[in-house]
């Protein structure tokens, strides 16, 4: 039976199976890595929202997505950030790290439902019971995964020197007998954490965009900042490292800074925990999926 199909197509239009590229003015068949894939259902926490001709599920919890015919999207997935760490009074806490940032504008999505894991903060470490923060959760959108964000390094009841490894490393613990590297950053999806100095001041947790600062002078390492995306129609930043400890700020893109009592990381950013001086320091923020179809 021949195919009808419709008159003045618009770019992105849908039909039986085809989608109109108006670049070059043709009807291509979807279901391949040359084009769009086709959702047919999401389940969750979710936000469907439209940019033009385009279609963005925005996963704010865990949910899933049911792809009908198998394609390219635009995803972006943040892992969770990691929280900060605290302090004693011989020892400088540092900023958790942001949470792994994984941005593809052409990634493939085979037909089938796909699960959708959010990565949570990482916990903020407390003067009572924990030195360090807690590494954050691992973000995942069916077989891609952002990994969570390194643990801030800190001094409670015993001493974790170093910066926490993940997406961006956590900040390394700053101490007058002298500072600690900042963890290291997987490959691809952040940066290191910033070094100890040797005035109590730890390290900036690193962020999606740049390391986290050093301590030094008795001030801790500002948080790495973040990275801008656009894949809702605006630019957003997201994934900012947490300060270390003596008014270390936050990185760009929710990045939590650093007091006697650290501030947390943004919710849906993936970015870390500022460290404390006193209380608790800050949790990292949890993670974040948005998948944009057009």
């Amino acid at each position: 039976m021949a195919l009808d199909f419709p008159d003045s197509p618009v770019d992105g239009q849908l039909y039986n199976g085809f989608v109109w590229d108006d670049t070059y003015s043709l009807w291509r068949v979807r279901g391949t890595v040359e084009n769009l894939a086709g959702v047919s259902g999401v389940t969750g926490t979710v936000a469907t929202t439209t940019d033009g001709d385009a279609t963005i599920y925005s996963f704010t919890g865990d949910g899933a997505i049911t792809v009908d015919v198998a394609g390219i999207a635009h995803i972006l997935l943040i892992g969770g950030g990691g929280g900060g760490g605290n302090w004693n009074a011989t020892a400088g806490a540092a900023g958790g790290g942001a949470g792994g940032y994984l941005e593809f504008t052409d990634a493939f999505l085979p037909a089938g439902t796909h699960t959708v894991v959010l990565g949570a903060g990482g916990y903020g470490a407390t003067s009572a019971t924990n030195e360090r923060g807690g590494t954050g959760g691992i973000t995942r959108l069916g077989s891609y995964y952002a990994s969570g964000g390194g643990s801030g390094a800190g001094a409670g009841n015993t001493y974790t020197r170093p910066g926490g490894v993940g997406g961006s490393g956590g900040g390394g613990m700053g101490e007058l007998d002298g500072g600690y590297d900042g963890g290291i950053a997987i490959s691809g999806q952040g940066n290191n954490g910033g070094r100890g100095g040797t005035d109590f001041d730890g390290g900036g947790g690193g962020g999606a965009g740049a390391a986290g600062s050093n301590g030094s002078g008795g001030i801790g390492g500002n948080g790495g900042d973040g990275l801008a995306s656009s894949i809702t129609g605006s630019s957003v930043t997201r994934a900012g490292g947490g300060g270390g400890n003596n008014s270390g700020a936050g990185g760009a893109g929710g990045g939590g800074a650093a007091g006697n009592t650290g501030t947390s990381g943004t919710a849906n950013t993936g970015s870390g925990g500022g460290a404390s001086a006193v209380g608790a320091a800050g949790s990292g923020g949890s993670g974040i999926v948005i998948v944009r179809i057009g």
